[in-house]
């Protein structure tokens, strides 16, 4: 979110020997006891920006998940705060989903996402009983050869891609497009679908 000048000014401030005050916070003292560069989050913004998300998915639908994505920032005070708000996590790699589970966002909040996870990564996913989002198609071979000899069945969602896509304003951004190297290509769709149904584990 970006926050207009107004609000800057409501809570931008001096101090009375000139250092500046954001939401009362010291920022001269608050680099003297951390060193520079400090990144200082508030965390009333955090949860607004939280509850903007979940009262618009709301009154489309019950049924919902909002997963910080954890590569974005891993400072771990993020997902930790979010934990308490009910917030899931999107993790990338093993170390991302540590974080995630180390902050306190039980597994059943966790996605798993990423097109090239190691195995190491939907191992420990498979174990947690976390949602693995398949992308690529081949990584269905990996994830059942590895639920097998676990002895669990994997829980998977699959990423599809070539949607219509209206009103890009960069292919730069573009992520779920026919050509795009994330997700199924939705052509396929059925036959993966088939092919999951066809597996044994």
């Amino acid at each position: 979110m970006i926050l207009d000048k107004g609000h800057w000014n409501k809570h931008l401030n001096e101090t009375e020997n000139n250092h500046r005050k954001i939401y009362d916070v010291d920022m001269v003292e608050l680099a003297k006891e951390y060193g520079t560069p400090v990144y200082v989050l508030f965390e009333d913004i955090i949860k607004e920006n939280y509850k903007k998300y979940r009262n618009a998915l709301e009154k489309e639908c019950e049924d919902h998940l909002i997963c910080y994505a954890v590569k974005a920032n891993t400072t771990f005070g993020i997902p930790k705060f979010l934990a308490k708000l009910g917030s899931g996590a999107d993790v990338a790699s093993e170390y991302e989903l540590q974080s995630a589970l180390d902050a306190g966002i039980p597994p059943e909040k966790i996605r798993a996402n990423g097109n090239c996870k190691s195995e190491y990564y939907l191992e420990e996913c498979i174990k947690k009983e976390i949602i693995i989002n398949v992308d690529p198609e081949e990584e269905l071979e990996v994830i059942n050869a590895i639920a097998k000899e676990l002895g669990i069945s994997a829980k998977i969602n699959l990423r599809l891609a070539g949607f219509p896509l209206e009103h890009i304003t960069s292919t730069a951004i573009i992520t779920s497009s026919e050509w795009s190297k994330f997700g199924i290509g939705i052509k396929r769709a059925n036959s993966v679908f088939q092919k999951v149904l066809d597996l044994e584990g």
